[in-house]
């Protein structure tokens, strides 16, 4: 009985270390692709690629810290405008120069 109960314990482990296996290849491919996209909207929209990458990263962070991964996969362009402008517009003004949005 005991042994039983080490194999189903041990299975459950495992199944819910790849469950976390999962999401965390899931948010590795999220953040590659939005901070891809990001810096190719923005650069080719005519942002300097450092003040770019500022705001796409500052944008990835705040929706990591806002969306759970199940949320992330239904984000629509209502939820992540809001973000990209203030965060563009942040960049803008630590790099001296007029919000820059990409859209």
């Amino acid at each position: 009985m005991a042994g039983r109960t080490l194999v189903v314990l041990s299975a459950a482990m495992m199944m819910a270390g790849c469950g976390q296996a999962s999401e965390d290849a899931f948010n590795d491919s999220f953040d590659e692709n939005f901070v891809s996209s990001c810096l190719s909207s923005a650069t080719g929209a005519g942002v300097p690629n450092d003040q770019a990458q500022q705001a796409c990263d500052c944008g990835l962070a705040e929706i990591n810290d806002k969306y759970s991964m199940t949320e992330k996969i239904t984000l629509s362009d209502e939820q992540v405008q809001p973000i990209a402008e203030r965060c563009f517009a942040e960049a803008a003004a630590a790099a001296g120069g007029a919000p820059a949005v990409a859209q």
